[in-house]
């Protein structure tokens, strides 16, 4: 989707290298805030399944350098696949309760299996992208990342106050520990400079430690027992083969958990391309897509490695814009370092020894800045009815959900542990409605010619006696009429001069807010929502010149958007009438 936009506060755009100072520093701040998650997980995963310690140790080590390998391909963007922006990949929170589940029924081989089997469905829904771009849009994608805020919100509190059983739960130090930490990355972000909030992560979980140490509840148990160098424990699960009928209630959790993993990735991949250009136009749908193919293949990895399955990291995007450092050689140098790390036991505990308070106070702040590019991706679809129910409808189930009593005997036990997590809840509620408003009864008309200047006239003249039908005004007919010309002729000469011959559909739909247009094309072609600025009708080119058609369309229409997904060409616009 499109927005219009400056980021202005970056120092290193995407494309960008810093100095390799600023790339370690960056990279390592990354780290600290998920390693603890891509370890721990599949500790907690192997122990509520009853899996062998073997196991378990070597489900860490794989682990870490699963998530390395996926984070880098996800950088790089090998070709389709990848995003090319700083996402960080990690295991799982979506698949927790459903690979703990597998985890006690066949042990970590059948969560590999049931991992490889379920890859594919991210594949498809990336190949198959542009037939969801109604569907899929930013406004659920901007829901999806407030889920996860309320998803994460819980687990940062219960760190920063810590656990029933633990010495110093709920204590005035833990307290202190997590707001000094929460304060001081608030005050940085708020007040500090750019060479200051490139620190900012660092030093806001260094006064945290600093105080922990000070209150006496810093303790460095793995830390020093842990060595330096060491190869991987425990031994590789394998692969679960005898897979039958009764393993399909687990498979079509799984299922349900990709497709809320999807959304979420979709939702990552929007709102970090905001954050990583100075001068940002709008969402590439093409790197969205990248993204998806490096989540799925990360999947595949996951499941050959017999860990838990990966998910793009939404916490480590807001740390791309306090830093203000976007560029994907931090990514790089973050991947490798994972991988390192896995034979590197020492730094690994250092970050396990971290104090939950530390952690859960620096993330309260990374989950603020989360909903700012949640409603950032809602607001850049547009405000409307259908919008507001899908977002305030979608919120209510996932707190309702998060809460985990709603009704807790009505839900089928195969079932519970899914729709006790608001972003499976509220996520498939936004999927939903979003289909459901797309395909809802509503005028339309479609039709398609070649792009040539001999359909212009009757082309418009179809469209002027649909739109008259629709109760339009003689003006907003008038206005609609001239948008669809620009358009035309742009595609019509675009097409004529890289000598393409296939048709353009013209799509339209009545809804409140106006007459909804899609022009779409087979082709990729010059962006007509770029043009912002009236050329010099007396200085210009002909090349300028001929952006006047296009700068009169962004005067005539609203929200024109034009968009490229898998090689196809959506141009969109909305014309309101008197």
């Amino acid at each position: 989707m499109e927005e219009n936009s400056k980021t202005n506060s970056l120092t290193y755009d995407v494309n960008e290298r810093p100095p390799l100072w600023i790339i370690a520093v960056v990279a390592l701040q990354h780290i600290m805030i998920m390693y603890n998650e891509v370890i721990l997980f599949p500790v907690i995963i192997g122990k509520a399944g009853g899996a062998p310690v073997d196991h378990i140790r070597y489900a860490c080590f794989a682990a870490a350098v699963v998530a390395g390998v996926a984070t880098l391909i996800q950088v790089l963007r090998l070709g389709p696949v990848g995003s090319g922006y700083v996402i960080f990949m990690g295991s799982s929170t979506v698949y927790l309760a459903c690979s703990t589940e597998a985890v006690k029924l066949g042990g970590f081989a059948l969560m590999a299996s049931l991992t490889l089997l379920t890859a594919p469905v991210q594949l498809i829904m990336a190949y198959f992208l542009r037939h969801l771009r109604h569907i899929i849009t930013s406004t659920v994608g901007g829901v999806v990342i407030l889920l996860i805020v309320l998803t994460l919100l819980p687990v940062s509190l219960h760190e920063w106050v810590g656990t029933k059983d633990a010495p110093h739960y709920g204590s005035f130090q833990s307290f202190c520990t997590g707001f000094i930490t929460l304060i001081s990355f608030i005050y940085l972000s708020l007040f500090g400079n750019r060479q200051l909030k490139i620190w900012a992560p660092v030093i806001s979980m260094a006064l945290g430690m600093l105080s922990a140490h000070f209150f006496g509840i810093f303790y460095l148990t793995h830390t020093r027992t842990a060595p330096w160098f060491g190869l991987p424990q425990g031994s590789w699960p394998g692969l679960a083969t005898n897979l039958s009928w009764n393993h399909f209630p687990l498979f079509a959790a799984f299922v349900l958990a990709t497709i809320v993993n999807t959304m979420m990735s979709i939702g990552n991949a929007m709102a970090v391309q905001p954050i990583s250009h100075r001068n940002f136009k709008k969402i590439d749908y093409a790197r969205v897509q990248g993204c998806l193919y490096a989540d799925g293949i990360g999947n595949i990895l996951s499941g050959l490695a017999g860990t838990t399955p990966n998910e793009t990291y939404s916490e480590n995007i807001p740390v791309v814009k306090l830093t203000g450092v976007a560029s994907r050689a931090v990514g790089v140098g973050g991947a490798v370092a994972l991988i390192l790390f896995a034979f590197c036991p020492k730094v690994g505990a250092l970050i396990v020894d971290m104090p939950g308070a530390v952690e859960g106070g620096f993330l309260v702040g990374i989950l603020a800045m989360m909903i700012h590019s949640g409603l950032g991706l809602i607001i850049t679809s547009g405000l409307n009815h259908h919008t507001g129910i899908l977002v305030g409808t979608s919120l209510c189930l996932g707190i309702m959900a998060e809460t985990k009593d709603f009704f807790p005997t009505v839900l089928p036990l195969a079932l519970k542990t899914l729709f006790n997590n608001a972003v499976a809840v509220g996520g498939l509620n936004a999927l939903i409605l979003s289909t459901i408003f797309h395909f809802m009864p509503k005028p339309r008309l479609r039709f398609g010619v070649k792009p040539v200047v001999s359909q212009l006239r009757p082309s418009l003249k179809r469209i002027a006696e649909w739109a008259g039908n629709q109760d339009f005004s003689s003006r907003g007919v008038d206005r609609l009429q001239l948008a669809c010309e620009e358009v035309f002729m742009h595609i019509s000469h675009e097409f004529q001069r890289k000598d393409i011959a296939s048709q353009v559909v013209f799509g339209l739909s009545r809804e409140e807010e106006g007459i909804i247009v899609e022009i779409k094309g087979r082709e990729k072609i010059e962006d007509v929502d770029q043009t912002d600025k009236m050329p010099n009708l007396r200085q210009s080119s002909q090349a300028e010149l001929a952006t006047l058609g296009l700068y009169l369309l962004g005067k005539i229409a609203n929200e024109v958007k034009h968009t490229i997904i898998s090689g196809h060409t959506y141009i969109s616009f909305t014309v309101c009438d008197d």
